[in-house]
């Protein structure tokens, strides 16, 4: 009956020493990256392509706005630029017709006045600055068609849609579109703090969500501040999600291995 005794309090020991290696918690996990998205420019929406829960590859099409104004608009300043080599080809040939009277290669006197050909000079670079002004204004309305169309930022999953086609959009406004990148997922939760010195950034952790194999991720950083309230510090981990098995706002258990405990 002694040596049963003694069995049953090691077992229960070596029990509470497994208990005591592992610390548990629960967190919430939230996207890498989550955005509301907007446009550059305003208009009336034309299409909409992606709805809740579509995943979009970075630089696949959201949303256009209609584009004839901003067409209509890019075709004028090609008109205007094209005017304006015009000016610059008649300024840069009256100015060399002008050079060549006034700086006589045989030393002769000149034709014309100094007043001329300065005026031609300053006609001839004007038209040079107003062609280079003509160019930057075009690129922009080219951007500016561009901009008409909102397109994925990075990698992710369309959460929120609340616009249809007829839809005004003010510029730099959210256009009631959000994308999340889960890919790779955050989860927060929080450590007594007493193991502050037990764990560090990178230590490995497991999660499981219910219904689900347990997975793996590691601390990427810890909070030097302890909550006053709960004496508690806040830790972020980093998990991997290719196969989008994990949603973004679940809630997980937590263990974390430790090698000793106070």
């Amino acid at each position: 009956m002694r040596n049963i005794i003694i069995l049953l309090c090691t077992c229960s020991l070596f029990a509470e020493h497994v208990d005591q290696s592992i610390i548990h918690s629960i967190g919430t996990t939230y996207a890498q990256y989550s955005s509301p998205l907007c446009c550059s420019v305003s208009g009336k929406t034309e299409d909409v392509f992606v709805d809740i829960g579509t995943y979009v590859q970075k630089g696949k099409q959201l949303l256009r706005l209609d584009p004839i104004f901003f067409t209509i608009d890019l075709q004028k300043q090609k008109t205007m630029l094209e005017s304006a080599q015009i000016t610059v080809d008649d300024a840069k040939r009256n100015f060399e017709r002008m050079q060549m009277l006034f700086e006589k290669k045989d030393g002769s006197s000149p034709s014309i006045s100094k007043k001329c050909y300065e005026s031609a000079e300053l006609a001839y670079k004007q038209a040079l600055t107003q062609l280079k002004l003509q160019e930057q204004t075009l690129q922009r309305a080219e951007h500016t068609l561009e901009e008409s169309i909102i397109k994925a930022p990075y990698s992710g999953v369309i959460t929120n849609r609340t616009i249809h086609p007829g839809a005004p959009v003010q510029a730099l406004q959210p256009v009631g579109l959000q994308i999340e990148h889960i890919d790779t997922l955050y989860v927060e939760f929080s450590i007594p703090q007493h193991y502050f010195s037990k764990v560090h950034k990178g230590h490995k952790i497991t999660l499981e969500l219910e219904n689900q194999q347990p997975f793996t991720g590691k601390i990427q950083s810890l909070s030097p501040n302890v909550d006053k309230q709960s004496r508690a510090l806040t830790c972020r981990a980093i998990i991997e999600n290719k196969d989008h098995t994990i949603p973004s706002g679940a809630t997980v258990k937590i263990q974390i291995p430790v090698k000793e405990v106070s």
